[in-house]
């Protein structure tokens, strides 16, 4: 009876917080967002030959189905929004134990390459919570466990935040989530990824082509004088080694690559540019993996600069991912012949800075 006395107190204010954190989990953790709609989509896909990773440029550039036309390969789009490279590192992991890949396309770009993870809180838990919802009891725990020790944020607020999902993963309709929970369906099926993992749209961000080109980007940075400097994080460039490791071990044919966006070439300075890609392109060679540069595809496989082909300033509507998904399917076919895939791609114009 003592010990009751005094411990029920504390008892009972734990089970109250643990239901009113169940409560709000369920009222606002979304019955079937983005991320967990990849990870539940991945599980549902079987074996699968190819997955791409990345951040939103994946999710909405890559259309599995367009690929696989050329390809003949079944493939899973694994990409998120403002998925770090450690993210694509986890995704990458789990499409080879769970999935069985031969074959993956992972792409970067120099903000994700320059991010910190401890920054990019929201987006990681929802990652790795929305992965931890899909595995059996052990392997979750081992999932949570790991994201909470991690370097990047254990010790700090975000390493028990993790555990209070609705902080982080919420929407903003709460009464249609709670109505989807209830009935166990999708009600709205605006902003929801397809089977394959892409996330299409018909928009159009202009009309004719952008104001800077390849022929014109030199001049370019003569005359602007407040471009990016870019500078890579060493965690993040030796987490994509550890990706090409991983690859090399299980027999996995790695591409790296970066997304065609208007904006890419012009808001950092070329000299950056040519010593970031350099920077990819030398590490990578150490395991026969070459970098591929979309910004700097040929029109034949990707118009890069026409305007018409992207849903806003950077992503690609479904006119651009039809062209960018067959010039993948072209890249990897030509690689698997023993083509050469460097024709595919122009030179990154020389600069010496100004």
């Amino acid at each position: 009876m003592r010990i009751f006395k005094k411990y029920g107190t504390f008892l009972c204010f734990m089970l109250l917080f643990i239901i009113l954190n169940l409560g709000l989990s369920f009222a606002l953790r979304p019955y079937s967002g983005s991320g967990s709609e990849m990870w539940k989509g991945f599980a549902a896909k079987g074996q699968v030959d190819m997955v791409y990773t990345g951040t939103s440029f994946c999710l909405c550039d890559i259309d599995p189905v367009l690929v696989d036309e050329v390809t003949g390969l079944k493939s899973y789009n694994m990409g998120t929004n403002m998925q770090s490279i450690q993210s694509s590192y986890i995704a990458l992991k789990q499409a080879i134990e769970r999935g069985g890949v031969t074959r993956a396309i992972v792409g970067i770009d120099p903000e994700i390459m320059e991010m910190e993870r401890k920054d990019n809180f929201r987006a990681e838990a929802c990652f790795v919570r929305n992965l931890s919802d899909t595995l059996p009891v052990s392997k979750k725990i081992a999932a949570d466990a790991s994201f909470v020790a991690s370097k990047d944020f254990i010790g700090t607020p975000s390493s028990v935040l993790y555990y209070f999902p609705w902080t982080y993963d919420r929407v903003s309709n709460v009464p249609l989530n709670i109505r989807e929970k209830l009935k166990d369906q999708i009600l709205d099926m605006t902003d929801h990824r397809d089977v394959n993992g892409h996330y299409g749209s018909d928009e159009k961000y202009g009309e004719g082509r952008h104001f800077l080109d390849l022929s014109t980007l030199v001049k370019w940075n003569n005359e602007v004088d407040d471009l990016y400097y870019i500078d890579v994080k060493k965690e993040n460039l030796d987490t994509l080694e550890d990706m090409a490791r991983l690859c090399k071990k299980k027999n996995v044919e790695l591409f790296v690559i970066a997304f065609p966006t208007t904006q890419a070439l012009s808001i950092y300075r070329l000299d950056s540019y040519q010593e970031y890609t350099d920077l990819i392109r030398n590490m990578l060679s150490k395991y026969g993996i070459e970098y591929y540069d979309y910004n700097l595809a040929k029109e034949e496989y990707v118009d890069v600069f026409n305007l018409e082909i992207y849903r806003d300033n950077g992503h690609l509507n479904n006119s651009g991912t039809e062209q960018f998904s067959k010039a993948l399917g072209t890249m990897v076919t030509k690689y698997e012949k023993g083509e050469d895939v460097k024709e595919m791609f122009y030179d990154l114009p020389s600069y010496e800075g100004n």
